[in-house]
């Protein structure tokens, strides 16, 4: 190497020794390590040089609070898909009626031998117009019945019956509450409370009415409408 050339050679070592300090120990660089230590430098040692590996970056803990910001999220998905459902809505019906209707005496227990025949005379009147289809004028004869025997839980049954044909499901619902009330096991009750919830939107208690008038005396239309209704509840 020319004399000319070894100052620039210098300079190029210590630039790569600084960056990579342990190639100090290579056999080829024995002259230079031998030439500082004469000049009273120090070499570092071998595994002090070593480079160094890059730590490797954890990833930070998401803070509790974003955490939870991210489970409410995925909470109200599940939420909007569930919503997001389509029910069968077909024949339900809207009841804005909520006037109340004559429920009887509820303290009247026991009635005379007049009353009793006057109520048979109301209650063959209210079924003749029953069979025939006369829903309304049945209505009319039923509540006849219904004030002087209100402890009759056919009369609420058969009553709130005509009042779920005319499309009035509410009240049809109130006198089946009544007649439940009157005689638990009254499965006509339970069948036509169960239709009325059914054209209410109202699946889940529709279901169970209609499963309990079948359960405590099966009938083949409970049992049709139970069908038909079973899909917007599972």
């Amino acid at each position: 190497m020319s004399q000319a050339r070894q100052p620039e050679f210098e300079r190029e070592l210590i630039k790569v020794l600084k960056q990579c300090p342990h190639i100090i120990h290579l056999p080829e660089l024995d002259f230079f390590r031998d030439y500082i230590l004469e000049m009273g430098g120090k070499i570092p040692t071998q595994e002090s040089s070593k480079p160094t590996e890059p730590k490797k970056e954890t990833k930070a803990e998401e803070p509790k609070v974003e955490k939870e910001e991210k489970m409410e999220e995925v909470v109200e998905e599940d939420e909007e898909m569930e919503s997001e459902v389509e029910l069968d809505l077909e024949g339900v019906i809207e009841d804005n009626d909520d006037t109340e209707h004559e429920m009887g005496d509820p303290s009247k227990v026991e009635l005379s031998e007049s009353e009793m025949e006057l109520f048979e005379n109301k209650r063959s009147e209210a079924m003749s117009s029953y069979s025939s289809g006369d829903w309304e004028k049945s209505v009319d004869f039923f509540t006849e019945a219904i004030k002087i025997n209100p402890t009759s839980a056919a009369m609420f049954a058969k009553r709130g019956t005509c009042y779920l044909k005319i499309k009035k499901p509410k009240a049809c619902i109130r006198d089946c509450n009544m007649a439940i009330q009157l005689n638990p096991d009254n499965a006509s009750a339970y069948k036509f409370r169960g239709r009325a919830h059914r054209l209410l939107g109202q699946f889940l208690d529709a279901v169970k009415d209609l499963r309990t008038a079948c359960k405590i005396d099966f009938d083949e239309q409970a049992d049709e409408w139970l069908k038909e209704v079973t899909p917007n509840y599972d």
